[in-house]
C-alpha cells in the first residue's frame, strides 16, 4: 500500500508539475546554477518528489487509521481527507507556495477518492467473481 501510494503520488505530482507550465504568466527558475531545461524539469521533479512522499504518507495513514476494515466499509470522503492531509505537508516541504499546496491537496483528495471508488466498484461491479463460485 505504501509503495503503491508513493508511485501513484510521484507520477501524479510529476504530471501536475508539467501542467503548471501551461498556466499563463512568466516562468522563472530561481536555482543556481541554472541549466537548460530547468523550467521543465524542476516543477516535475519537485512535485514528483512531493507526490511520492505524500503518497507514502497516505498509504501509511490509511493502513493505521483504517486497519481492520474492508474496502466496502471505508468511506470515500474519509479517504479523500486522508489523502489531502498526507499531501499538504509533503508539497510544502519541497518549497512550494500555499496556493500550490491547496491545489495539490485537492488533486490528491480526488485521486484518493477515485482509487477507493474503483476498488469498491471492482468488488461489486459486473466482472466481480463470487468466492467459491464454479468456473464458467
Amino acid at each position: 500500500m505504501i509503495t503503491g501510494g508513493a508511485v501513484t503520488g510521484g507520477i501524479a505530482g510529476a504530471v501536475f508539475g508539467l501542467i503548471i507550465l501551461l498556466a499563463p504568466g512568466p516562468k522563472v527558475v530561481t536555482i543556481h546554477p541554472q541549466f537548460p531545461g530547468a523550467i521543465v524539469v524542476l516543477p516535475a521533479l519537485l512535485l514528483g518528489l512531493a507526490g511520492a512522499i505524500g503518497g507514502g504518507a497516505f498509504g501509511t495513514l490509511i493502513m493505521l487509521a483504517e486497519r481492520g476494515r474492508g474496502v466496502e466499509a471505508i468511506r470515500i470522503r474519509r479517504v479523500a481527507l486522508w489523502a489531502a492531509l498526507a499531501s499538504a505537508p509533503a508539497i510544502r516541504l519541497v518549497g512550494w507556495s500555499w496556493t500550490t499546496v491547496a491545489l495539490g491537496s485537492i488533486v490528491s483528495a480526488a485521486i484518493g477518492a477515485a482509487a477507493i471508488w474503483i476498488a469498491k466498484r471492482g468488488r461489486t461491479g459486473p466482472m466481480a467473481v463470487e468466492p467459491n463460485a464454479p468456473p464458467t
